[in-house]
Parts: structure tokens; sequence; C-alpha cells
């Protein structure tokens, strides 16, 4: 048997023609059908979905309304007091918020806030003719920074609750 040698690469005796694959450059075929949206049907689809939730948002906030419209029957006052402030000292002057319940039930669940960044949950619920002195330097915003009494003037004082419907009382101070 006669072997046959194999052309080495640097064998350029041999030539084939030039093809050119032209399904190779052919673009890529979908398998589905393509739904196709005209302009006029793009823009009415984005109004609906701009406007429908808008319309819902609105209708909502006109038939529950506001949750200030639940007013908490409670009363604050911006003052300066004696307050203890660790066990066998005696009390120091200190900046407060007295809350005072003029309701005739407990309000528990009870939020404090001033000028809508520094917050305080007190604990207890607050009982019928409670007045709870809070010291303004223990009222901290969400970074856990305390509010400093003098260094900000109080221009609103926001007090929230539950009333016995189970709705949210809130009331607003302006100063």
């Amino acid at each position: 048997m006669s072997e046959t040698p194999l052309p080495s690469s640097d064998d350029h005796t041999t030539s084939s023609p030039t093809t050119t694959d032209t399904t190779a450059f052919d673009p890529v075929r979908s398998i589905g059908p393509a739904p196709q949206l005209s302009t006029r049907g793009f823009f009415i689809a984005l109004a609906l979905v701009c406007l429908i939730p808008l319309t819902i948002l609105s209708t909502y906030a006109v038939l529950f309304g506001k949750a200030t419209e639940r007013k908490l029957p409670v009363s604050v006052t911006i003052d300066r007091l004696a307050v203890p402030t660790s066990p066998g000292q005696p009390p120091a002057l200190q900046d407060v918020i007295i809350i005072q319940n003029d309701a005739d039930f407990v309000i528990p669940k009870l939020y404090v806030d001033l000028n809508g960044q520094f917050f305080m949950y007190p604990d207890q619920p607050l009982a019928v003719g409670e007045k709870r002195v809070l010291p303004q330097s223990e009222f901290v915003n969400r970074t856990s920074q305390r509010w400093v009494p003098g260094n900000f003037r109080i221009d609103e004082v926001t007090v929230m609750g539950k009333l016995p419907s189970g709705a949210r009382g809130v009331t607003e101070f302006h100063y």
C-alpha cells in the first residue's frame, strides 16, 4: 500500500475556489410572532398606565380624607422644668414638651415628633387626664442623633395615637 503524502501548510500548490456562505450573514429569525403597537396605541397605553393610579389615589383621598381629620384630643405645652436625671441626683432644669390627655379614654401607641424630624415613642399609654413630661434632649432622628434644645427652634409638634375606633388620631401644633 502506498501512502499519499498530506499537503503541508506551506504547500500553496492546491487552490480551492473561495465561496462565501451567505446564510452566515442572515439576521436571526424570530420563532414567534412579533406584536407591534402603533404610535397612537403606545401613547394611549402610556396615558392609561399613568392616569389609572392617579385616579384611584385621588378617589381614595376624597373618600377617606387626610389622617389629620381625626383629631387626637391632647394639648401640648413647651416649657422648662426641673426633671430628675438619675436616681439619687437632684433634678436639673431642662427644656421639655408636656402632653396632656384631654380625652375620656386612654391613648395607646403614642408618637410625638418635633419639626417632622426628631421623634419619640413613649412606652406607656397616656392615661385619662395624665400629663406626660418629655425632655426635648431625648428626641432622636432616624440616624439616632439627639435633639439639642436651643440649637433649633421648634416650629411644629405632631402627636399621634390610637383612637378607640382603632383609627390613628393626629394633632399638629404650630408655633
